[in-house]
């Protein structure tokens, strides 16, 4: 209701919409689509559209408007909580069953469908029952979403601490916007349990109330019963609309008895119910991932799998985690073992398969999880989780004579999620030294750009990350891990992180306060432990370069990639201009694009002058190929060579293959290297080329990066010499 005063408005480029919460908006009328080109409402609180069909921009709206639409009446319930909370055992005596002494454990997630409307509440709950494995946490962010209710079930026979839980739920389950209610189970051993619920409330607004029960006797179940339904039946999206002839396709594959289909049958189910335009299936299929109802992986279409069963998943996950081989082999995960990982007599009570065939499918989603990384390809992964403590091999760095060394310690203050770590570890591995990694720690060294080490040690109790790098280059390395850091925290909701800068041994100030004084022109910072003044500029450039603090810089350039199909099939080409340069990206001075990115159903004209638009810099990998294509060389390369005369971009030639470019435009443009990389066939890359390639263009990034910092200050110096 609240952006009606728009109307007048006959048209917009794009319409953002920015943290509107439930009593400012709730439905985006449809005239919004009548005069704008672009809608960004991500992450508002929309009953309708559903958040489902919002996240995925304007096509899918137009989609949701066009089609009749009816009432979902779905939503998840959410059961978290330790081992032996009793979890379980609460959801059956809720809906009426019989408590069970000898419930067995939950393995992974357990998840069950119910009609609430015996309960008074029109409404499907589906129960995702957690098992309480802290290993498995780090799966949890897949499976949340808003269109849940909370239920933390603490267990009144032990001191825990609902800390852990409620961060868990607002940094994975929504924030501030979740409903959560908390629940003191096994009151029949210790009818006195209770916490400080006032400060709980304070700190946690989003709880909906305190229940003692006890799922043994029934003691406060009707109460807690009470409050939950009507949560559940009072929550905004239960009342969310979809279109008819989706919901006819949910309710088609969830009779489904298959834990998997391939696309093509997915695809013929659609058709079936009335969903034929292929754009439509997916933004259906992706609306079924966030729903639950199946799990989508978009990075895995190859592997032509659409897993149905939620479970299936989860318990394969399970096993290979937990399996006792894991830990023999110090958290290296071999394929050739999978077997008898997966098919463990331990399970033999769960009626689950898992064909070889679907290993190597089971195996990437944990890389997706970032779960897991490879070292042999398709043979063997490590398992961080897995990895035996560190211990007296993790020696302190020993810097060299021209060594810089430098420290910096990341601390969570409130809530450090336990996959920060593993996390991290898995996307620095390439940076490993040799086998210097284990649960709580790793050594790094990055050879080629910075020239310098790193150590990293993890602290749970302290909830810190704390690194020390030296080497030529040690700021380079450090911005890298801090990026990546970075990265981890903002997948998070509401996750306040700090970074310290050590002043001297166990005296920190924090960067975010350097940063202040420097923004204010103090040029000193007193630390009140030590009674004397520090050199702000000293502190901080110690840790970043001014230059890189400044806005432009902190703004990646954006590079869009031209080159012959033919090359990367033949040479690998684009795959080794990516790799070279993907240090880059790690610091946040590129983002890269090129046409491998276009989503299926995405109309690939479009897309392709869309991010050439964007691009500051154009990347041509120049070949008889690429100068024999109509679309690179006629189109692209000419589009290119005017935006470049306009100032607009800046050209990097990356001479790949030898051919005669001299009387051409492209010819009077200096590329890189000096000398045709010729690559050769796959497997046989020119190093040296590549590595003279990489330099050049970190100095043309360098180059249109202070281009636009004098654009920004007003003094335009001219373009770059490329």
């Amino acid at each position: 209701n609240q952006i009606t005063d728009l109307t007048p408005i006959q048209h917009l480029t794009k319409l953002t919409l920015i943290g509107c919460s439930d009593n400012q908006i709730k439905v985006l009328p449809e005239w919004v689509l009548r005069f704008t080109d672009e809608i960004d409402v991500d992450n508002n609180p929309f009953i309708e559209p559903p958040a489902e069909i919002v996240r995925q921009g304007r096509a899918a709206i137009t989609t949701y408007y066009n089609n009749p639409r009816q009432r979902l009446g779905e939503l998840k319930i959410i059961m978290v909580g330790e081992g032996e909370a009793g979890k379980t055992s609460v959801i059956k005596t809720l809906l009426g069953e019989a408590f069970n002494p000898q419930e067995d454990q939950t393995h992974g997630i357990r998840i069950r469908k119910e009609d609430l409307s015996d309960w008074g509440v029109p409404t499907i709950g589906r129960f995702w029952d957690f098992g309480g494995q802290e290993i498995m946490h780090a799966t949890h962010k897949f499976f949340l979403s808003e269109r849940s209710v909370y239920v933390l079930v603490l267990n009144s026979r032990k001191d825990e601490n609902p800390d852990y839980w409620l961060r868990h739920i607002e940094t994975y389950g929504g924030g501030a916007s979740a409903t959560a209610l908390v629940v003191f189970n096994k009151m029949e051993g210790n009818s006195a349990y209770d916490l400080d619920r006032r400060v709980l409330k304070q700190k946690y607004p989003f709880i909906g109330g305190f229940y003692p029960v006890s799922a043994k006797t029934g003691a406060g179940i009707a109460e807690l019963r009470k409050a939950l339904f009507q949560c559940v039946a009072d929550h905004p999206l239960a009342e969310s609309k979809f279109p008819t002839d989706w919901i006819e396709v949910k309710n088609a594959l969830e009779k489904e008895r298959e834990d998997y289909i391939n696309y093509d049958h997915f695809r013929a189910v659609c058709a079936k119910n009335g969903v034929k335009d292929e754009q439509y299936q997916e933004f259906l299929i992706r609306a079924l991932n966030d729903l639950g109802v199946a799990l989508h992986f978009e990075n895995l279409r190859g592997f032509n799998t659409q897993i149905l069963n939620p479970l299936w998943l989860t318990n394969a996950v399970y096993r290979l985690i937990n399996a006792p081989q894991l830990g023999t082999d110090r958290g290296v995960l071999c394929v050739n073992k999978m077997g008898d990982m997966l098919h463990d007599p331990r399970y033999s009570g769960e009626d689950y398969h898992f064909p070889k065939e679907k290993w190597m499918f089971i195996v990437r989603i944990m890389e997706s999880f970032e779960l897991c990384y490879e070292t042999i390809r398709e043979q063997e992964y490590i398992v961080p989780e897995r990895l035996p403590a560190a211990g007296e091999d993790n020696l302190p760095l020993q810097p060299v004579a021209g060594d810089k060394s430098i420290g910096l310690v990341v601390k969570f203050p409130e809530f450090m999620p336990t996959s920060i770590f593993p996390r991290l570890m898995v996307r620095t591995h390439h940076l490993i030294m040799g086998e210097m990694r284990w649960r709580t720690a790793m050594q790094l060294e990055e050879k080629d750009s910075f020239q310098a080490r790193a150590r990293i040690m993890y602290d749970r109790d302290d909830r810190t990350i704390r690194i020390e790098a030296t080497g030529r280059d040690p700021r380079g390395l450090l911005s890298v891990l801090r990026k990546e850091i970075e990265a981890i925290r903002s997948s998070f909701v509401e996750l306040k992180k700090e970074e310290l800068v050590s002043i001297q041994d166990g005296i920190f100030v924090k960067y975010e306060t350097l940063l202040a004084h420097e923004k204010r022109n103090r040029k000193d910072y007193f630390c009140p432990e030590l009674e004397r003044d520090y050199v702000v500029a000293d502190l901080l450039d110690g840790i970043e370069s001014k230059e890189m603090r400044s806005a432009a810089t902190q703004t990646p350039l954006s590079v869009f990639i031209s080159y012959a199909h033919a090359d990367e099939k033949e040479y690998e080409a684009l795959k080794l201009f990516k790799n070279r340069v993907f240090s880059q990206v790690r610091l946040n001075n590129i983002t890269l694009w090129d046409d491998g990115a276009i989503l299926p159903g995405e109309k690939w004209s479009n897309a392709i002058w869309q991010h050439f638009e964007q691009a500051d810099i154009v990347v041509c990998l120049i070949s008889p190929n690429y100068i024999s294509s109509d679309f690179c060389y006629s189109k692209e390369l000419k589009a290119a060579l005017e935006a470049m005369e306009k100032g607009e971009k800046s050209i990097f030639p990356v001479r790949l293959i030898v051919c005669n470019i001299k009387d051409l435009p492209i010819g009077q443009i200096q590329g890189a290297p000096s000398e045709w990389i010729n690559p050769g066939t796959i497997g046989k890359p020119n190093h040296e080329g590549w590595a003279e390639m990489e330099d050049s263009f970190v100095r043309l990034i360098k180059a249109r990066k202070t281009w636009k910092m004098e654009q920004m200050d007003g003094r335009d110096k001219g373009r770059d010499d490329f």
